[in-house]
């Protein structure tokens, strides 16, 4: 056996115990300049993508 393949045996013992016990993960709420940023975002990609339908179908 080459080293490689050793490290390899050992690193997917672990994985396999950390697939084994799940990490709890709290979702916190998104506030301030940061939702604001969120929302302007999404206003930008359906703005943008209206842009792109209309230049498809030559709307002008």
């Amino acid at each position: 056996m080459t080293k490689n393949t050793i490290f390899t045996k050992d690193f997917f013992e672990m994985e396999k115990e950390n697939i084994e016990k799940p990490i709890n993960v709290n979702k916190t709420e998104v506030k301030g300049w940061i939702k604001w940023a969120f929302w302007a975002l999404r206003i930008y990609i359906v703005v943008m993508l209206m842009l792109i339908g209309m230049s498809f179908l030559h709307i002008k």
